[in-house]
């Protein structure tokens, strides 16, 4: 499995839950149990009027021909494993996916009703959408809704729910959930575009734009008086999924060794707009440092225009192949939301919580483990009780 396939495990359950809860579903994980040593996997009991279930809960890409055989892997599995409770737990294989369509949802109906007749199982789409078949679990389908006649929006007219602008729009509607000094964005409940976009110093037609795209996707609670964020759980794994993408960065050092600290600080001083330190640095500086030992990150807005030696550079040279950097240049892919969110601790500039946790969780050195921490202190308690 995609090694970023398997980071995104943990979210997709975190998502699971609540959803399930909505529909009257309780949901309770198996941590660990001596018949189930040597499996890896994650098992749920789910209670639903009245009844019980031992599932196995399982990722899968959302595509036919790869999803039916993760899903009769799960069907076996879940058998299996219910077979050696003593409770009498209906055994479930349940499935979720990242986006569905009607046609996946009829392959799943068709593929149940040849081969499985008898089983339980159920596809649960990140879109809000889900699939359940068997005794017990009536009324919990949720099907994907396409009218005839009625065109897709083009890629053309659909609007990036996570480009950099939107980026920095969402970090402003979610300020007032964090402390100040972990996040510096305006902090403000708003009833319009209008009054978003002036707060975040964005055109109106962009914040309309960006506003519209939430409705659009559910992701507005429609009841409010102002404008109100819902499906936290899934806006922060898609925000965390389109963040996985190359980096541009280069290796740096310090002509003088030895006081690499005092030197990375004065040149984060000197240019408080234009660098940004990051990722595990970042996090160390903001009070929630977990992973210690790696190389520091410095955010700058284009790698372009650096010139070793001059001005701003002249105490800084490129890290040659074999040679340990001091630090890394990252050029940012998103400007406007990493500097505009950054906050100042100890008189340096520094990436926000909510950057510096999409920013380790791609990073091979554990930053799963640095990601988990933040989601857990920081990002989960900003999820609605109800």
């Amino acid at each position: 499995m995609h090694s970023n396939f398997k980071r995104s495990l943990q979210n997709r359950f975190d998502f699971l839950g609540p959803f399930l809860e909505k529909k009257g579903v309780q949901t309770e994980a198996i941590r660990s149990a001596p018949h189930y040593e040597g499996w890896r996997g994650e098992l749920q009991l789910f209670s639903f009027q009245g009844a019980r279930f031992l599932a196995v809960v399982k990722p899968s890409p959302g595509r036919a021909d790869r999803l039916l055989p993760i899903l009769s892997q799960a069907v076996l599995e879940a058998g299996t494993f219910a077979a050696k409770r003593a409770d009498n737990d209906r055994p479930l294989a349940l499935l979720v996916i990242d986006q569905s369509t009607k046609a996946l949802f009829t392959n799943v109906q068709d593929f149940a009703e040849k081969f499985v007749p008898d089983a339980a199982i159920a596809v649960v789409s990140l879109d809000g959408s889900c699939y359940f078949r068997g005794m017990g679990l009536d009324g919990l389908t949720s099907m994907p809704e396409f009218r005839r006649g009625v065109a897709k929006p083009s890629s053309a007219t659909s609007v990036n729910l996570f480009s950099d602008l939107n980026q920095w729009l969402l970090k402003v509607l979610l300020a007032p959930l964090f402390p100040e000094h972990l996040l510096s964005a305006p902090r403000d409940r708003y009833l319009s575009g209008r009054q978003l976009a002036d707060a975040a110093g964005t055109s109106h037609m962009s914040a309309t734009r960006f506003l519209q795209q939430l409705k659009t996707e559910g992701y507005l609670d429609g009841t409010a008086e102002f404008i109100t964020l819902i499906r936290h759980p899934e806006i922060f794994l898609r925000w965390r999924a389109a963040t996985d993408t190359p980096k541009k960065e280069m290796p740096a050092r310090f002509v003088f060794s030895g006081i690499t600290d005092s030197l990375l600080r004065e040149l984060l001083h000197e240019e408080p707009n234009e660098t940004c330190l990051g990722l595990f640095a970042a996090a160390d500086v903001l009070g929630f440092g977990y992973v210690s030992g790696v190389t520091p990150y410095l955010y700058v807005p284009n790698l372009a225009p650096i010139t070793f030696g001059q001005g701003l550079w002249r105490a800084v040279t490129f890290a040659a192949s074999g040679v340990r950097p001091d630090f890394y240049l990252r050029q940012t892919p998103t400007p406007i939301s990493t500097f505009r969110g950054a906050v100042r601790r100890e008189g340096i500039s520094c990436t926000d919580v909510i950057q510096v946790w999409l920013d380790v969780s791609h990073h091979p050195s554990r930053g799963q483990e640095q990601a988990d921490l933040i989601y857990n202190k920081y990002l989960q308690p900003v999820f609605p009780k109800s």
